[in-house]
C-alpha cells in the first residue's frame, strides 16, 4: 500500500488486518521495519530537499541482490533515480526466495527497460562444471546462456541415487555419501547437505549423522548471537582472520567480507554515537588505531579454525564491549550482552565468530540460506514429489508454486562446484500431529530430477 500498487488480488480480510494494524501502531507511538521504509518512500516522494540530500551525500548507488526487492524499496530507487542518483542494480531473475516479502524480479526487469538503464549480461559461471549447469538449466525449464569457465577442463558430476526406504534411507544414503567424499581426502567443510525446509527429512538427517559421529553446522543453531553489535564482531572477525588488505592468506571459510581498518572504526563509531557513549576525541582514527592493536599485532595470524576465547576476551575490552551493549538501545544488543559472557566461556572457533562454515564441520542448512555460498559437493536428499514441489496430495501446486519451487531448487544445485548428490525416492512419511496420525504418502520422484537426467543424457 505505501508504494501505492494495486491490492484487489489481496483478501480483503488480510487488508483489514494491515490497515488496523496500522493504527494500532500509531495509537501506541510505535513503527515496525515495513513502516521504516514505507515512511521513508512517503518523505522522499514529498520532500525535494530529502531527495536533494540523499543524492548529494550518496550519488552513485550499488544495490546488490535486487531480484530480492519489494514494491516499496524499488519505489525508493526510483525516486532517487528521478533526483539524480546514478544506480548500479546486480541481480539474478532466478533467484528470487523472498517472493512472500514481496520481492518480485519484475522490479529489476522494469529497470532493464528504462532508456538511463543500461544492461550487462553474465553468462559466465565461474563456480560450477557444465554438467551442474546444465542440470541447472533443466531446473529452470529455460536457457539464460550460461557456460562454465573456458579454463576449467572438468565438467563437474551430478549423481542420481534412489532411495528404495522412506527418509531415514534418504539420510543413510546423505551420511554415505558423505564418508565417502571424505574418504577421497576431501575437507568437511567443503560438503554440505541442503534440505528444503524443517520438518521429517531434517529429523532423520540430524539422527543419521549423530549416529554417524560426523561433525556438522546447523547455522540455525548457531551459538553467535545476531544483531548490529554482533555483526559488528563478525566484521572485526574476519579482519583477524584476512590481516591488511591484500594479503594472500584470507580464509577460504564463508565468512564476512574483511573490511579496512578505519571502515570498522566507523561502523564502531556509530555504536558509540547510537549508545550515547562517544567521547570527543574519538575519532575515526584513534579508533581504528585501537583496532590495529588487536586485528593486525597477532602473530602468528590466527586460522578459521583456532579457538577464538583470547581473541574475544582481547577485542571485549579493547571496544568495551559489554557496556556498548547494555548501553545500547536496540534489545539484540543486550542479548549480546547477556551471551559475550558465554561466548568466552565456551569453545567457539573464529571462523564460527565470523559467521562462516566451520572447519572440519558439514554445513547443514536450507536451500534459501545456502544462497550465495559455494560448495565442493551438495548432497541433496528427501527429492520425492510432494516434498520437492512441496505440496499435498489433494492438492496441486499451482503454476506460480511450481515456479517458486524451481527457483529454490536452482539455487541448491548451483551451490555445487564439483558435485550434486541427488537422492530421490517414491514415498516417505508424514510425522503424527494433532490433526492426523502418521501416514505414509506414496508418490514418485521430484519431476525435476526427470527434467535433469533428460538433459544430460
Amino acid at each position: 500500500m505505501y508504494a501505492g500498487e494495486s491490492t484487489d488480488d489481496f483478501h480483503v480480510t488480510y487488508k483489514r488486518t494491515v490497515l488496523r494494524y496500522e493504527e494500532l501502531l500509531r495509537e501506541d507511538d510505535l513503527i515496525d521495519f515495513e513502516a521504516m521504509t514505507g515512511r521513508a518512500l512517503a518523505l522522499l516522494r514529498k520532500s525535494k530537499t530529502a531527495r536533494e540530500q540523499i543524492v548529494a551525500r550518496y550519488p552513485h548507488i550499488v544495490i546488490d541482490e535486487y531480484q530480492d526487492l519489494g514494491p516499496v524499496l524499488h519505489g525508493i530507487v526510483e525516486v532517487l533515480l528521478d533526483a539524480g542518483a546514478l544506480i548500479t542494480a546486480v541481480g539474478d531473475p532466478d533467484q528470487v526466495l523472498y517472493a512472500y516479502q514481496g520481492a518480485n524480479s519484475r522490479y529489476l526487469q522494469e529497470l532493464q527497460k528504462r532508456p538511463d538503464f543500461h544492461t550487462v549480461r553474465l553468462t559466465l559461471n565461474y563456480r560450477s562444471g557444465s554438467a551442474l549447469i546444465d542440470a541447472s538449466r533443466a531446473v529452470l525449464g529455460r536457457d539464460r546462456g550460461y557456460r562454465a569457465a573456458p579454463e576449467r577442463t572438468d565438467t563437474g558430476t551430478v549423481s542420481i541415487t534412489p532411495a528404495e526406504g522412506d527418509l531415514d534411507d534418504h539420510a543413510a544414503l546423505a551420511v554415505k555419501a558423505v564418508r565417502e567424499r571424505i574418504a577421497k581426502g576431501l575437507a568437511l567443510e567443503s560438503v554440505a547437505i541442503l534440505y528444503r525446509s524443517q520438518g521429517p527429512v531434517l529429523e532423520s538427517l540430524t539422527q543419521a549423522l549423530d549416529a554417524a559421529q560426523i561433525p556438522y553446522d546447523r547455522e540455525k543453531h548457531r551459538r553467535r548471537p545476531s544483531g548490529p553489535l554482533a555483526e559488528l564482531i563478525a566484521l572485526c572477525t574476519a579482519r583477524a582472520l584476512a590481516g591488511p588488505l591484500g594479503v594472500s592468506n584470507r580464509p577460504s571459510t564463508g565468512t564476512a567480507r574483511a573490511l579496512p581498518l578505519r571502515e570498522l572504526a566507523s561502523l564502531w563509531k556509530r555504536q558509540l554515537l547510537l549508545a550515547d557513549l562517544a567521547h570527543p576525541d574519538a575519532t575515526r582514527r584513534s579508533l581504528a588505531q585501537q583496532l590495529a592493536t588487536v586485528l593486525d599485532a597477532t602473530s602468528p595470524r590466527p586460522k578459521p579454525g583456532d579457538d577464538a576465547r583470547s581473541f574475544l576476551q582481547e577485542l571485549v575490552l579493547t571496544m568495551d564491549l559489554v557496556v556498548l551493549a547494555n548501553a545500547s538501545a536496540d534489545p539484540r544488543d543486550s542479548d549480546t550482552a547477556d551471551e559475550l559472557n558465554d561466548l568466552q566461556e565456551a569453545p567457539l572457533t573464529m571462523a564460527e565468530l565470523a559467521g562462516g562454515q566451520i572447519p572440519g564441520h558439514i554445513a547443514v542448512t536450507t536451500y534459501h540460506s545456502a544462497k550465495g555460498r559455494e560448495f565442493s559437493v551438495v548432497v541433496l536428499p528427501g527429492l520425492i514429489e510432494g516434498l520437492v514441489p512441496s505440496y499435498f496430495p489433494n492438492r496441486p501446486p499451482t503454476p506460480s508454486g511450481i515456479a517458486a519451487a524451481r527457483r529454490e531448487f536452482y539455487v541448491a544445485i548451483t551451490r555445487a562446484k564439483d558435485e550434486a548428490v541427488l537422492i530421490t525416492g517414491n514415498h516417505y512419511t508424514m510425522p503424527a500431529n494433532k490433526y492426523y496420525a502418521a501416514r505414509n504418502r506414496l508418490s514418485r520422484r521430484t519431476r525435476f530430477v526427470d527434467e535433469i537426467e533428460q538433459v544430460l543424457m
